[in-house]
């Protein structure tokens, strides 16, 4: 089956501002899966921490961890430039 990946950002608005980004989940989904499909993998592969998300399909060649969240410091260290989230 052909897949596509899925980059799942979580953020929690009831945070105070400067510290509401949760995470980041990457999800491997069959091709034509909708965000819905996405965030039920996330939270299938327990990389769903819960509160909103935002996803946006990537290209299959970067190459990040799958089925894992990612702090902010993972992103950094992988080269993940975050927009402001807060």
């Amino acid at each position: 089956m052909e897949t596509e990946l899925w980059w799942l950002s979580f953020c929690d608005v009831d945070r105070p501002v400067g510290s509401q980004f949760i995470g980041v989940a990457l999800v491997s989904v069959p091709v034509n899966s909708t965000l819905v499909n996405a965030v039920y993998e996330a939270w299938d592969q327990g990389c769903n921490p819960g509160g909103e998300v935002m996803g946006l399909r990537i290209p299959k060649e970067d190459q990040l961890p799958l089925n894992t969240l990612l702090s902010k410091a993972d992103c950094e260290r992988y080269g993940v430039e975050l927009e402001s989230f807060e």
